[in-house]
């Protein structure tokens, strides 16, 4: 019996163990599993992962492309509308010439071939022959631009003759001579639309209409003397220096904006004028009106400081009189005399922010304390 007893023990101990190895085998195995499971889903993860960034790269790529591609055609059909789909850019070497009261250029023969190669000349376009003319520095940089139309195709092949007003417009206050230090004028042939109104606003250079001697104002009809100068232009652009004679005397006018565009043909159209103040009346106005803001701003600060100057005492109470409290006395500009307590462990900073407020409504910029 006791035996038999053992063996059962035995085999019963034997099968409970090889089902806790078999047990221990599925978790190690679910476990692999799991593991295996967890590296192919991180690996799908990135696969996922490269794709969506692949994915919005090219879509990224595509967004810019289409952009591109958009901005090259309004680039395209804003150029058209300039050129009329004509095709003349020269880049010319400038010379004056003696043409007083005109804008209009001279150019070489061969820019006249090749204007009728390009059809600029057929019924298609229009009015006159109106040119860019662009001085750029070395670094490529748009220095000057103004426009000009053309008067004869008999310069030297590779020149362009500049006439006084043209050379103004590119030279503005750096004088004529600074022409012949960037000679290199680029022309190019645009076409501008044709307005029954258009508007000016022009600013006189330095005093303007006013004598720097007598500050008086000279009367003059400036659409009258504009009309009359600008007679024989065919064009003008915002920028330009329009010079005028009244009276014997020049004066120049700088064109800071036209209406409906920056360059305008200026023929058969009505042309407003308005006039603005000068460049030392405008100066003037600005620096007064910068002042005017300057004493606004301290009036300000001065206003927060005393506000905070009186939110300082309302915290600090006149104390009543007794031991460790001071009087203070002062006689204002108007002979009355004020006086108030304070406690000896008062700083000073709060006694004078008193007399401050105090002495606010007199007109003085600074006091003494004078022990009795």
């Amino acid at each position: 019996m006791t035996m038999s007893g053992n063996l059962d023990f035995d085999l019963g101990a034997r099968v409970n163990k090889a089902k806790d190895a078999r047990l221990r085998r599925q978790k190690q195995l679910q476990r692999r599993k799991l593991a295996e499971a967890k590296k192919t889903q991180q690996a799908l993860d990135v696969v996922n992962s490269f794709r969506s960034k692949a994915e919005a790269e090219l879509r990224e790529t595509e967004r810019l492309r289409r952009e591109a591609e958009a901005e090259e055609r309004r680039k395209k059909l804003e150029e058209f509308e300039r050129t009329g789909g004509v095709s003349f850019v020269q880049n010319l070497e400038a010379y004056p010439i003696a043409t007083a009261d005109t804008n209009r250029v001279v150019l070489p023969a061969s820019a006249i071939e090749k204007l009728i190669a390009e059809k600029a000349l057929d019924s298609n376009h229009q009015g006159p022959l109106i040119f860019e003319l662009s001085v750029f520095g070395k670094d490529g940089k748009l220095l000057e631009r103004t426009h000009a139309g053309v008067d004869e195709f008999t310069a030297e092949e590779g020149k362009i003759g500049i006439p006084p007003k043209t050379a103004l417009c590119l030279t503005k206050s750096r004088g004529l001579n600074w022409l012949s230090e960037h000679p290199q004028v680029q022309v190019k042939y645009v076409v501008l639309k044709s307005y029954s109104q258009t508007f000016m606003r022009v600013q006189p250079r330095g005093d303007g209409f006013h004598s720097s001697e007598t500050e008086d104002s000279v009367s003059i009809d400036i659409k009258t003397v504009l009309e009359n100068s600008l007679r024989q232009h065919f064009v003008i652009s915002e920028g330009d220096w329009v010079p005028i004679v009244h009276e014997n005397k020049s004066y120049e006018l700088i064109v800071q904006s036209l209406e409906p565009e920056s360059a305008i043909e200026i023929l058969n159209t009505d042309l407003e004028v308005d006039i603005m103040p000068s460049e030392n009346s405008e100066a003037a106005m600005k620096a007064k009106e910068a002042e005017a803001n300057l004493e606004q701003e301290f009036a300000s600060l001065m206003k927060k400081k005393h506000e905070e100057k009186l939110l300082l005492l309302s915290k600090h109470a006149e104390p009543k009189p007794g031991k460790g409290v001071v009087t203070f006395r002062v006689r204002l500009p108007n002979a009355k005399v004020i006086s108030r307590r304070f406690l000896v462990t008062n700083e000073l900073r709060l006694v004078l922010d008193w007399i401050d407020v105090e002495l606010s409504s007199f007109p003085v910029e600074s006091f003494k304390v004078i022990p009795p």
